[in-house]
């Protein structure tokens, strides 16, 4: 099941086109070399990156939450599963904890403002 569904996520992402003002994919998606490099084609690659401690009150069940992992897995083990995948990937990492929603807006546009690569549209 878990790879089925990491197909078809890459294959939704290899369609998609240029010019979406933002894709927010779920996080499964870090799996997959094929979807990150078109995500990297297609813009701009933000990292929002919070404490386990946080994350873990967000989440505290997955099943709810849709969040997809191997039967037994904890939220800490596919936290530093794919924590690493996440900073790999990203041009930007945002650090979210302690911040608000809104402080984070803010982060995010000052960050991608700097940016040579990224038109504010």
């Amino acid at each position: 099941v878990l790879a089925s569904f990491g197909r078809t996520e890459a294959n939704i992402i290899q369609n998609l086109s240029t010019g979406q003002p933002g894709i927010a994919p779920g996080g499964s998606v870090v799996y997959s070399d094929r979807a990150m490099t078109r995500l990297n084609q297609l813009g701009r690659i933000l990292f929002l990156d919070i404490d386990l401690a946080p994350l873990v009150d967000r989440l505290s069940n997955l099943d709810s939450r849709g969040v997809v992992y191997m039967p037994g897995q904890t939220i800490k083990q596919l936290y530093d599963e794919r924590r690493p995948l996440y900073r790999r990937h990203a041009h930007l990492t945002i650090p979210c904890t302690d911040r608000t929603p809104e402080q984070l807006v803010q982060r995010m546009l000052a960050d991608l403002g700097q940016d040579p690569l990224f038109r504010f549209r």
